[in-house]
């Protein structure tokens, strides 16, 4: 039986930590970008099973229920052997045949995996310096706000609050937002029908006379803030 820790490739006793880093090893390791087409839906499905195990295993009140459950249903399984323990030597015989065979084949698979041109190691090598440092950059992002989703969520299901943290990205994108809003507003201002209009609107609306006032007075501000500054 696959367990959501074989998945992430650790012990069930690893720390958060340890999970932490097995998350972005494998993220790096099925990252699509990294995939030839043919194996490149296999890659998304094991990178959902990937992400569906450490939203678990991540998560302390998760993790702690799937262990409980993880356990009851082994205890289960050791209760089923044990109905058959008459031919315990034969099983036991058989499993070892069986692990010995596992054992071969999973170390065949591997080093027909290290040989393999689609191995995900062969298409990394193939990308020149520049483009490793742009996946490796993409995926380091990725694993980082999928670990900080993880961990404000975790805390969000304790009752705490957690605040917006305002990134470089989030001011240019009010910036940008801005100045749409600004060129949309030149243009409606020197087309003359729409320019009539907002008189009128300006004129006619209590609120609106009241925000372009407080608008203009805070542009008017800064210019004379900078004509001061020009006369030292």
């Amino acid at each position: 039986m696959e367990t959501l820790y074989d998945i992430l490739e650790v012990s069930r006793k690893a720390s958060k930590e340890v999970i932490d880093k097995a998350y972005r090893t494998l993220a790096k390791k099925y990252h699509p970008d990294l995939q030839t087409p043919e194996n490149r839906a296999y890659a998304e499905e094991m990178m959902k099973k990937i992400n569906e195990a450490y939203d678990i295993l991540s998560n302390e009140e998760k993790r702690s229920e799937y262990d409980r459950k993880l356990e009851e249903q082994e205890a289960q399984n050791i209760h089923n052997d044990d109905s058959y323990t008459s031919n315990s030597e034969n099983i036991n015989y058989h499993s070892q045949s069986q692990t010995k065979d596992y054992r071969e084949s999973t170390n065949m698979n591997d080093t027909a995996k290290q040989n393999d041109p689609n191995d995900w190691r062969s298409q990394f090598a193939k990308l020149s310096p520049k483009e490793q440092k742009k996946v490796i950059k993409k995926i380091e992002k990725e694993a980082n706000e999928e670990y900080r989703r993880q961990y404000e969520n975790y805390f969000r299901s304790l009752g705490f609050k957690i605040k917006h943290r305002w990134t470089f990205k989030d001011f240019l994108l009010i910036g940008l937002v801005i100045l749409i809003l600004i060129f949309i507003f030149f243009l409606l201002w020197v087309i003359p029908s729409t320019h009539e209009w907002l008189i009128n609107l300006y004129n006619d609306n209590f609120l609106i006379r009241i925000l372009v006032n407080i608008f203009i007075g805070i542009f008017q501000g800064i210019i004379k803030f900078f004509q001061n500054i020009t006369k030292f």
